[in-house]
């Protein structure tokens, strides 16, 4: 079994025992990688400790619109500081043993119509190339990442998952990707189109890559040699992290510690310095400035922690 979680901001899923780590966002505005790298070590260390083999994580999508739903969780709207931020964190990840599923492959930028034919992006291949697809492109080469989700999104009319431009010929061919490819869950929309573009593995369930890819292959119309790769991708990635000969322990276990704690507030407190009053621009005293007002949801008895897009 390959057992999997949520996890950009840490494990998610509703478990216990684990670090709560600032949102992404925070990370972003911290414009270090060093401390993305000492994020994904805790990310990476609890995951493990929770009986997790892949981390899904980072969501590294552009962030186009702040009303976006996974805005909280992904890092910026700059390809660049998400490429370098990805390719820390991810580093910092797999260095705990665990294989990282760096999301959402591509163009996934609203929830308006997610996952419907009516939400497609129309976008040009320069547009993609130089603002939606560089972070994911630093996440595979420059950090090795072991597997990547695609998307709900629709792409010049073609859904993400099946999309041939985005997995095939962009992926696997022009980047070389070795890792394996998964759905977001419920993403997954053809059998025959999707293994065709190189989707490796459909989540959660076997409505299109169970009974009906069987018959496919049974029948022809999806190549042995495709199955055989799909297999072969998982597996080697599972090699690759020691998931045979060292899986990770049990999920029951306690797995934050004080060290990962001091990580979470070193990421708050860094993201969320805003201003800096170098050489006293302004009129402000360094100390004793008075009363600060937090406002809002996170001012309640119940603060929003996490999100589910």
């Amino acid at each position: 079994a390959l057992s999997l979680a949520d996890g950009p901001n840490g494990v998610g899923d509703g478990r216990s025992g684990v670090t709560q780590l600032p949102a992404g966002a925070s990370l972003a505005a911290t414009w270090d990688a060093s401390l993305a790298r000492r994020y994904g070590r805790v990310v990476g260390a609890e995951e493990r400790g929770k009986g997790i083999m892949v981390n899904l994580g980072p969501t590294i999508n552009i962030d186009r619109d702040p009303r976006w739903g996974r805005s909280f969780e992904s890092y910026s709207e700059d390809p660049y500081l998400n490429g370098a931020l990805a390719g820390a964190e991810i580093r910092g990840v797999q260095s705990q043993g665990v294989m990282t599923q760096v999301k959402h492959y591509a163009v996934y930028n609203q929830e308006t119509y997610r996952n419907t034919q009516a939400d497609d992006a129309i976008v040009s291949e320069r547009a993609e190339h130089e603002i939606y697809l560089p972070a994911f492109w630093a996440a595979i080469s420059k950090a090795g990442a072991g597997s990547v989700m695609c998307a709900y999104s629709t792409v010049n009319g073609v859904p993400a998952c099946q999309n041939q431009y985005l997995i095939g010929e962009t992926l696997d061919q022009r980047w070389g990707f070795a890792g394996f490819v998964s759905s977001d869950y419920g993403a997954t929309k053809t059998t025959e189109q999707s293994a065709a573009a190189g989707l490796d593995q459909e989540m959660p369930d076997d409505g299109y890559y169970g009974p009906a890819l069987a018959a496919a292959v049974g029948s022809g119309k999806v190549a042995v040699s495709a199955l055989n790769q799909m297999v072969s991708r998982i597996l080697t990635e599972m090699f690759r992290f020691n998931d045979f000969t060292d899986p990770p322990g049990a999920s029951s276990a306690v797995a934050t510690t004080g060290a990962h704690q001091s990580v979470a507030t070193d990421v708050a407190e860094a993201g969320t310095v805003l201003l800096k009053n170098a050489r006293a621009t302004l009129p402000l005293p360094a100390s004793g400035a008075g009363a600060v007002a937090v406002i809002g949801p996170g001012a309640s008895a119940a603060p929003t922690d996490s999100g589910g897009g």
